[in-house]
Parts: structure tokens; sequence; C-alpha cells
């Protein structure tokens, strides 16, 4: 048994993630908080996300807990899917990016049937295109990159 290898790898990225976040947030002007900046909110979440991860890390060095098996197929297919999105976003548009975002991480879980992935990334597909172009308006197309 060993300290909880997860829990602090884990809660460090996440201190190392709010790190980067709130240095970033300087950049962008804060204001104050009665005329918050484009800083001010995501300065909130950086320092909340080191605080967080502060709490993770602690308490995995605190726990014991058998070392992690990193599988190699499940890590593989998550970058794939992470990958796929981030090629065809711009290209193909968004939905398509998120139906392969979600079709190429599906399969790290072997239980998972085709069917289930399929009616998963069309959900997730036309979620996120009315999130992310129809209510915030980001210049994203939604298939329209296919054509």
């Amino acid at each position: 048994m060993d300290r909880n290898l997860k829990d602090v790898i884990g809660g460090g990225a996440l201190v190392l993630l709010g790190l980067y976040v709130t240095i970033s947030a300087f950049g962008f002007g804060l204001g104050t908080a009665s005329r918050m900046g484009a800083g001010y909110y995501p300065l909130l979440l950086g320092i909340s996300a080191v605080l967080v991860g502060g709490v993770i890390s602690a308490t995995g060095l605190r726990e014991t807990a058998e070392k992690p098996r990193i599988e190699r197929y499940t890590f593989m297919f998550v970058i794939g899917g992470l990958t796929a999105f981030v090629l065809l976003v711009e290209r193909a548009g968004i939905i398509p990016a998120i139906c392969g975002l979600v079709g190429l991480a599906s399969m790290a879980d072997r239980d998972i049937t085709a069917r289930e992935t399929i009616v998963l990334a069309l959900a997730a597909s036309v979620v996120g295109w009315v999130v992310f172009v129809v209510l915030l308006k980001l210049p994203l197309s939604g298939i329209e990159g296919l054509f």
C-alpha cells in the first residue's frame, strides 16, 4: 500500500490548472467587485481550483491505496477523442466534432453499446450546438463546415 497517488496527482494537476487560469486572468483586466472586468470570474475560478486541488492532494497524501494502473487502451481512446474534436471543430463544425469526440472516447468503455454511443453522441452534439452556437453565439458552425 502506498499513498493515494491518484488523488495526489489529480489534485496536483488541478492546482497547476488553477494557477495557470489565475495568472492568465490578470491579463484580461480584473476590475472591481462592483464593475467586474473580463478576468474577474476566471480569477475566482482559478483560485477555487487551486484550493480544491490542494485539498484533494492533501487528502491523498494522508490516505493509502493501491498503486493506480493506467490502461493504455482507455487512455488512447480518450486522447484520440479529444484530438478528433480539436481537428474537426473548425473544419467540419461543432456537431461532427462532438460526435467524433463521443464516438472515440466511448470506445474506452468496453461495456457501452453502439446504440448507446450513437444516442449519446447525437444528444451531446445537439446540446453543445444549442449552448455554444445558439445561446452563446460563438462563431462556430453546426455542420456547415462539411459542405
